[in-house]
C-alpha cells in the first residue's frame, strides 16, 4: 500500500500490536504520530530503529483513555 504523504495516528504505539503497525505503516511511507504511555525509551527505541526508513515519525506520551 503506498502511503506517501498521509499521516496516520496510532495510539499505543510503543508495544504490541500498536508497534507493529507503526512498523508497517513506517515502510509505507506514511508520516506517523503515535501515543504512549509509560515507556519513554520503547517509544524513543522505536522512533531510531526506523529513523533509516522513515525519517516522518514523531510519538507524544499520553493517555488517551
Amino acid at each position: 500500500m503506498n502511503l506517501k504523504n498521509k499521516t496516520c495516528l496510532v495510539t499505543g504505539g510503543s508495544r504490541g500490536i500498536g508497534r507493529s503497525i507503526v512498523e508497517r505503516l513506517s515502510n509505507d511511507g506514511a508520516h506517523i504520530i503515535f501515543t504512549y504511555v509509560q515507556d519513554k525509551g520503547a517509544a524513543e527505541n522505536l522512533i531510531k530503529g526506523l529513523a533509516e526508513i522513515n525519517p516522518n515519525i514523531q510519538a507524544f506520551q499520553m493517555d488517551v483513555s
